[in-house]
């Protein structure tokens, strides 16, 4: 089952929730990329402005990052979805906040959609799976795309890879060149990883600062983090999901922080060490305290809160609500 997602805002109007559990994050450079062969590829007639495809007919099991079991794979024009009933996993490679998405580099606005179904494809979307039972990669590739605002000139190239064995995903890119990397990405370009299910936003992942060394950072808050710099050719970004047994240390979220709702903004807080911020939606700086303690917002208005807590060097983040 697919579930439209609004990106990077459904959190400020989630459930309030915690979850800690960290995703591991490393660059690779210089790794050889070559365009996929044999790949089945979704069809268009003739120049296309967007691509929308799925669920794929596909067999390959693989775990979101809360560890659900996810059968159903879409295409989109923004990157990929992978869901069940319940979990939707979202993954943006490189998203442009105020475009429309990648589109075929010989796709002409000033056209109608029927006109441009007459002018030929020069760029694809496609899939295709490799290895044996047990160990497959699952690879989707876009080809040559261009973004909305991109110049006449301008090619990106780079595919995703989802492993079967442990769950772990790679963002692969090619050749990419960008005319005017400002029009098109504004603020910065977005890569970031998102899960939800039918009730709360449960992780948002994003990258920030230098494209060729971002940082990770595990935000569910309102705002977008940015990369600066087109990654280079040979650029890897890849993320794994760690196994259970690695994080049997962390606090469960029925657990983390409780009496949240709270109709008197005191919250009782079950890890005796470590260092709590609350902040309003916008940012602003409420409360800074280190644990043991409580969370005392009793003199803040009612409404939505955000909280990060760092435990043990790792950051965990989540929402309060003042009735």
């Amino acid at each position: 089952m697919k579930k439209t997602i609004l990106p990077f805002v459904i959190g400020l109007f989630a459930t309030a929730t915690s979850n800690c559990q960290p995703l591991q994050f490393e660059v690779l450079k210089n790794v050889p990329y070559s365009n996929l062969i044999g790949g089945t590829q979704i069809s268009s007639d003739g120049a296309w402005k967007e691509v929308s495809a799925g669920p794929l007919a596909l067999t390959i099991p693989f775990k979101s990052l809360a560890g659900a079991e996810l059968e159903d794979f879409y295409i989109e024009s923004y990157g990929i979805d992978v869901s069940n009933d319940v979990n939707y996993l979202s993954l943006y490679p490189l998203y442009a906040e105020n475009d429309g998405g990648y589109r075929d580099r010989n796709y002409d606005f000033s056209l109608t959609v029927e006109e441009n179904q007459l002018r030929s494809a020069q760029s694809k979307v496609s899939y295709l799976i490799e290895g044996t039972i047990g160990n497959r990669v699952l690879k989707i590739e876009y080809q040559n795309v261009q973004f909305w605002e991109s110049a006449e000139n301008d090619s990106i190239n780079f595919q995703i890879w989802l492993f079967e064995d442990n769950s772990k995903i790679e963002f692969h890119f090619g050749s990419t060149f960008i005319t005017n990397p400002e029009t098109v990405f504004g603020a910065g370009a977005i890569v970031a990883l998102m899960e939800e299910d039918d009730v709360d936003l449960l992780y948002q992942y994003f990258l920030e600062n230098d494209c060729q060394s971002p940082n990770l950072i595990d935000d569910k808050g309102a705002m977008a983090h940015y990369i600066s710099g087109i990654p280079s050719n040979g650029l890897v970004y890849r993320f794994t999901r760690p196994s259970s047994s690695s994080v049997n240390d962390r606090p469960t979220n029925n657990t983390l922080i409780f009496s949240n709702p709270s109709s008197n903004g005191i919250y009782g807080v079950a890890e005796k060490t470590g260092e709590i911020i609350v902040t309003d939606v916008l940012g602003k700086e409420i409360l800074k305290t280190t644990l043991p303690g409580i969370i005392d917002i009793s003199k803040s208005p009612a409404g939505v809160y955000l909280y990060q807590l760092r435990v043990n060097g790792k950051n965990c983040s989540g929402r309060l609500i003042k009735e």
